[in-house]
């Protein structure tokens, strides 16, 4: 079957299998991925072997800065090499091997249960991430072989540094596989397809959707440079002739307003692919016009799902990929729920997502009362249908907000942790964010809530201003917004980066996989708030 056909396939079923549902489940929001292509049951060491036996020649990674190039064949028979000579070191199996590495070709070649450490760790984070060993028996090289499963435990994925202490999930070989497979087929990517990876390897975006779901697919994967940086990246996709780029917001920005940008070639683009964070609507339109990249793919997923739950199809509308986050994955379920319960909500209305099926990792590693904290068995599923071979559905309380659209799309409204509530009112910070993108003069917008008296939380924005612009007064920005949205959605106080004079950062505090640190914006505005740089407010209390 051509990959052409077999995408083709794949999204016939996708759409075929949301419109037998919502026929069942009586606009409930419950909605299922296609139950076809069946999953897979291979661990990643079969799947190298398989893909070196089929492509052996064929260029698996590209590395840029190390001048680097490995092909299948190359990247198997390094594997096994790396994994016996683990092996005569002493690590056995269920032992763990901690990883600090920067974007290098080292990391296609591990195949021992891995521990992904963020290289921004402090030296008190990467004691506590290497605190976890175990012991077991010794095995050699062909018995260890034997008794691999594809439902072991891969990957100790370090997750949500950005909003609090790091939590290790622990992945297997099931779901990163099938996670990066159905990845693969949705984006329709081929074996002679070279993807530009600049996001960090440690993180289930670079990990998963980028370097697993290419070696699936039997295409190349470029790391441009160890460490993010903009002009590299666009020199990767010139000099390589790419045809894909993925990234997070912040580094699709910083591509787009480089020097080096407008003397870039980069017509060899077909696709991309931004996660990490919600994508305005203003900047979709500029990467797929101004690369041009033709089809950006938007979605929607976290590490604790092995990456992406839902993704849009290059044959959806524009509306669609501007506005939600797309539809399941194959042999995913999902729901929208009262916040931290199991009771379903009417179609279209804001809840918790809730999701089960072969993504939701095995757990948070060693940590019992989190795990069943945070996954969870409904016993309202008997009422709906949904059971899962007579099992209890395992869902996975995602902590974020969202709805499903009257075509059964995921719109993801933001983390419920992050809502403002301003007198009762609960304000999503996104839909701010994407109307302070629009304004010609801003670069990029990070609005939270601030404490209030009156109203127990007021909006309030930091603000980058676009390179050459002259910044706008604050009553131009609340213009701006009061334009298209609600008047308490205003933002009462807006700082803007590199005004020092006001106490703001000169740059954006970055987790290091680019998305900006939400929490210690906030903590900033606070501290900014508790010092009387709102002292505009009462003035504003009468009109807002």
């Amino acid at each position: 079957m051509s990959s052409f056909t077999a995408s083709q396939n794949f999204q016939q079923a996708n759409e075929q299998d949301q419109l037998t549902l919502v026929e069942q489940t009586h606009r409930l929001s419950v909605i299922r991925g296609p139950s076809h292509p069946p999953l897979t049951n291979l661990t990643f060491g079969e799947l190298t072997r398989r893909q070196s036996q089929k492509h052996a020649e064929r260029v698996a990674v590209i590395s840029q800065h190390q001048n680097d190039v490995i092909t299948y064949s190359q990247l198997h028979k390094r594997s096994d090499d790396l994994a016996k000579g683990m092996l005569a070191m002493g690590i056995k199996r269920q032992d763990r091997v901690a990883v600090l590495l920067g974007n290098r070709s080292e990391y296609v070649y591990i195949g021992a249960v891995i521990t992904l450490l963020n290289y921004a760790y402090s030296h008190t984070e990467i004691l506590s991430a290497l605190s976890t060993t175990s012991k077991s028996h010794h095995l050699d090289w062909d018995s260890l072989e034997k008794t691999l499963s594809d439902t072991d435990i891969l990957n100790l994925q370090f997750t949500s540094g950005s909003t609090g202490a790091p939590k290790a999930a622990a992945l297997t070989h099931h779901g990163m596989m099938n996670c990066a497979r159905y990845i693969g087929m949705n984006m329709d990517i081929r074996r002679e397809d070279k993807v530009v990876i600049p996001v960090p390897l440690f993180h289930a975006f670079g990990f998963i959707i980028g370097l697993c779901t290419n070696l699936v697919q039997g295409a190349a994967t470029v790391l441009p440079s160890e460490y993010f940086d903009a002009a590299l990246t666009l020199r990767a996709v010139e000099k390589y002739h790419c045809t894909g780029l993925y990234g997070v917001t912040t580094m699709f920005i910083d591509q787009l307003s480089h020097p080096d940008f407008s003397r870039t070639q980069r017509s060899s683009l077909r696709f991309g692919l931004m996660a990490g964070s919600a994508m305005p609507e203003e900047l979709l339109m500029r990467v797929t016009t101004r690369f041009p990249i033709p089809n950006i793919y938007t979605n929607w997923g976290m590490t604790e799902l092995s990456s992406i739950a839902t993704m849009t199809s290059a044959s959806d509308p524009i509306s669609k990929k501007q506005k939600t986050a797309g539809k399941l994955l194959p042999n995913l379920t999902a729901k929208i729920v009262a916040p931290n319960t199991g009771t379903v909500l009417p179609w279209g209305t804001r809840g918790e997502i809730v999701v089960s099926g072969f993504s939701v990792m095995h757990s948070y590693f060693e940590d019992v009362d989190r795990t069943v904290s945070t996954i969870r068995h409904h016993a309202e599923d008997s009422e709906l249908d949904i059971s899962d071979n007579a099992r209890p559905r395992r869902w996975m309380h995602t902590g974020d907000e969202g709805y499903i659209d009257e075509d059964g799309y995921l719109v993801v409204t933001g983390r419920i942790k992050d809502l403002i509530i301003r007198g009762g009112e609960n304000i999503a910070p996104l839909e701010i964010e994407a109307r302070l993108f629009e304004h010609p003069a801003i670069k990029q917008a990070c609005v939270f809530g601030i404490p209030n008296e009156r109203y127990g939380e007021v909006v309030a924005a930091f603000l980058e201003l676009e390179d050459g612009m002259t910044r706008p007064s604050n009553e131009e920005i609340r213009e701006w917004v009061r334009g298209t949205l609600s008047r308490f959605k205003v933002p009462v106080r807006t700082w803007w980066l590199g005004d020092v004079k006001s106490g703001c950062p000169l740059e954006w505090p970055k987790t290091a996989n680019g998305k900006v640190r939400k929490k210690d914006i906030r903590e900033i505005g606070e501290k900014l708030a508790q010092e009387g740089a709102i002292r505009e407010e009462p003035r504003l209390r009468e009109r807002l």
